[in-house]
C-alpha cells in the first residue's frame, strides 16, 4: 500500500503494517523478518516532539499510525513546518543516514505509533544490499522534489493560485468537507 503524498485527519487513524511502510515494502521477507525485532515501537503524543533538531540522530523513524510535524525554529522562535508526514511514511532517514544530528525537529500532530530502525541496523543494512540504498534514495528525492514545487509556487504562484491548489489538494485526499 502505497504512502499518499499528502495525510489528512481521517488516514491518521489508519495503522500501516511495517511490511506496508516506505522503505520496509522494499525488503525481501527474510530482510525483513531479520530488522523486525531490531524495531522499538514509540507512542506518540499529540504536541510532544519527538526529537528536537541539534540531537544525536540515532533513528529512522517509521509512522504506522498518527500524524507528526517536521519543523525548524529560528533563533527568534518562529517555527516553519518542513513537511507533515501520515501512516506509512518515514523520516529522519537523512540524518540517520549522514549526519550525527536531526536538522530539524519533529512532534506528534496527533496521537499515534511509530517503529524507531537504530541507526546501526539501517548502516548494517545498506552495507548488505545497495538496492536498499536506491530505495532510500528514492524516497528522499521525492521529498525533495515535493519540497522544491512547494517553494516555486510559493515564490512564482499568486496566492489565489496557491490556494486553490491547495483545496484541489485537500478535495483529493479527502479533506475537503
Amino acid at each position: 500500500m502505497p504512502a499518499a503524498k499528502h495525510t489528512t485527519e481521517a488516514n491518521a487513524t489508519l495503522e500501516v503494517a511495517i511490511e506496508e511502510a516506505e522503505l520496509f515494502r522494499a525488503l525481501a521477507p527474510d530482510v525483513l523478518a531479520r530488522v523486525r525485532p531490531q524495531l522499538r515501537e514509540r507512542r506518540i503524543e499529540r504536541q510532544h516532539a519527538l526529537f528536537f533538531e541539534g540531537q544525536p540522530a540515532e533513528s529512522l523513524w517509521v509512522l504506522r499510525r498518527g500524524q507528526v510535524r517536521v519543523y525548524k525554529a529560528s533563533a527568534s522562535g518562529r517555527v516553519t513546518t518542513l513537511e507533515t508526514l501520515g501512516p506509512g511514511r518515514i523520516f529522519g532517514a537523512i540524518s540517520a543516514l549522514e549526519q550525527d544530528t536531526y536538522p530539524a525537529s519533529a512532534e506528534g500532530v496527533t496521537e499515534g505509533v511509530a517503529a524507531c530502525l537504530p541507526r546501526r541496523v539501517l548502516l548494517q543494512l545498506l552495507a548488505e544490499d545497495p538496492r536498499i540504498g536506491v530505495e532510500v534514495l528514492r524516497i528522499v528525492s521525492g521529498r525533495l522534489r515535493e519540497a522544491q514545487e512547494r517553494l516555486r509556487s510559493f515564490a512564482q504562484d499568486a496566492v489565489p493560485a496557491r490556494l486553490a491548489r491547495a483545496l484541489l489538494d485537500a478535495s483529493c485526499d479527502g479533506e475537503a468537507r
